[in-house]
């Protein structure tokens, strides 16, 4: 079976990467996409999960979960979708109700995070939206967005955006701001379970974190976990506001990315006093990735910041619930797309790509080690749960099916003591009725 279709092939989120701002835009890297792309699959109706499929081409949402940041490899100008820049984050908690979005990067660049997302949905559902004023402030206007280098998009282009950049929004640094480039340039500590090493806070999030879980815990990375069922709550909730705000749902999951950000991700980063630099030289040149290099390389006073193992599981939990999130609410914008086609008669979803030079997937196996092993030994512990199940329901019917040894007697006799024939009334109480008879 394809690695995309493992019990539940690993994927959480895709971050950025690259150089200044947005020059590389490998959000959530695929491991982390493909999770949000199996979650979205646990939701889908099979009507949409059908459709979807012809769309693709026979391949599944996991299959291209990867393929618009392939997009901004190959066409560095659409990087800015992926990203919405915002303030730094201020020193008090944000409640997401008091969050306003500041859209001037969407303006000044051309196109953003949002703006993106918005465009290809109406593209899907009501594609006039995107040549008229939005009224409603929790709606972004897209009549000025233009796909970079002339590409014109396809319905089937729209759908894989839409997957990606759903993604992107459920990724907090995805919302970052200028001042540390989306927590590029924020130097980190960190235990890969050996020793210390030194990377980007946005390539921890990125990729370091996930690719620690899944060799240090591999057999829950492959458990299952990515089921919309894990957010069954907040799935439900989901489905009904979004069919009451659609497009307006956007803004408020921007905002909630952003509160997270700002209340679960950077308060758990812990500014050491040090100098990156000096920590560097004492780890050695190996123990520092390429991301981090850059970053010195780049700066004669680079801070040093620390994620202790609190930290990494507290970041953990927050990404696992984001990734949770954003396949959930991909299912249910799936969902919503195909149900309204079908109620408007627009008709089917046509294939093809205005970027046909990038394929859909072209990644390679997961690397994880022994994964035959990791697959027995899975089986192995259900199979061994199986059996001590068994073995108790089968003890428990077995304790309850025999009488207890008591009830043989009677009267408190001794359990020797043996019992009438079947009919015979005890010896006593034949003598009174023979004397009752004489009577």
């Amino acid at each position: 079976m394809k690695r995309t279709r493992s019990t539940a092939a690993g994927l959480v989120l895709c971050l950025l990467c690259g150089s200044s701002l947005i020059s590389c835009a490998q959000a959530f890297k695929v491991r982390a996409h493909e999770a949000v792309s199996m979650t979205t699959l646990s939701g889908l109706s099979t009507s949409a999960n059908q459709a979807l499929k012809k769309l693709l081409n026979g391949k599944d949402l996991a299959d291209v979960a990867g393929w618009a940041h392939r997009v901004s490899d190959k066409y560095p100008d659409t990087a800015r979708l992926h990203f919405m820049s915002q303030p730094t984050c201020p020193s008090k908690p944000l409640r997401t109700d008091d969050i306003i979005l500041d859209k001037s990067f969407c303006e000044v660049k051309g196109n953003c995070l949002l703006e993106a997302l918005t465009y290809f949905f109406f593209h899907l559902v009501d594609p006039d939206q995107n040549k008229v004023e939005q009224t409603n402030p929790d709606v972004i206007t897209t009549t000025n967005f233009v796909f970079p280098h002339d590409i014109k998009t396809t319905d089937a282009d729209a759908v894989k955006y839409i997957i990606n950049l759903v993604g992107d929004m459920h990724q907090p640094l995805h919302m970052g701001s200028a001042d540390d480039d989306y927590g590029r340039r924020a130097v980190v500590q960190y235990s890969d379970g050996e020793q210390m090493r030194l990377t980007t806070l946005y390539n921890f999030l990125e990729a370091g974190l996930v690719d620690k879980t899944v060799k240090q815990r591999q057999y829950f990375w492959f458990s299952g976990w990515t089921h919309v069922n894990s957010v069954k709550g907040a799935y439900d909730s989901e489905k009904s506001l979004f069919a009451t705000n659609k497009e307006k749902m956007f803004s408020e999951w921007a905002k909630e990315n952003r509160a997270v950000l700002c209340n679960e991700v950077y308060p758990h980063v812990r500014k050491t006093g040090k100098d990156a630099r000096a920590a560097a030289n004492a780890l050695g040149s190996d123990a520092v990735d390429e991301y981090a290099k850059a970053v010195l390389d780049g700066s004669s006073d680079v801070p040093l910041f620390e994620i202790d193992a609190a930290a990494e599981f507290a970041l953990f939990q927050v990404l696992k619930k984001r990734i949770l999130l954003a396949g959930a609410r991909v299912a249910i914008v799936m969902n919503y797309i195909l149900q309204v086609r079908e109620s408007k008669d627009l008709g089917k979803l046509r294939q093809g790509s205005g970027v046909a030079d990038v394929v859909d997937s072209i990644d390679p196996p997961l690397a994880v080690e022994n994964m035959s092993m990791v697959y027995l030994k899975n089986f192995l512990t259900n199979f061994a749960i199986f059996l001590v199940i068994l073995l108790f329901f089968v003890y428990i019917s077995r304790f309850y099916s025999t009488p207890p040894a008591h009830a043989l007697q009677r009267g408190g006799s001794s359990p020797t003591t043996k019992l009438p024939p079947t009919g015979a009334p005890a010896g006593g109480r034949r003598v009174e009725m023979e004397c009752m008879k004489d009577s």
